[in-house]
């Protein structure tokens, strides 16, 4: 599966692709302050409420926010 970020100026997509379709989106502010713990945290919460396994093998970066593309990049280990 795949994990696609869009990183804009007021709000942050994380959407996951299995590769036919998206089968999740969630949205959160966009906050260079957010470390990537925080974000793992967060997205972690929200695929087990939506019963979302871990095989997330691929991940892509879109961003106008230089700042919090670091953060995002150390989601993928």
């Amino acid at each position: 599966m795949l994990l696609a970020i869009d990183c804009g100026n007021t709000n942050t997509v994380f959407s996951i692709w299995d590769g036919e379709k998206f089968i999740a989106n969630w949205r959160i502010a966009t906050s260079h302050m957010r470390t990537a713990d925080q974000y793992y945290v967060w997205l972690k919460t929200l695929m087990n409420l939506d019963s979302i396994d871990n095989e997330i093998d691929k991940m892509v970066i879109s961003s106008t926010v230089p700042r919090v593309v670091f953060q995002s990049q150390s989601l993928s280990g």
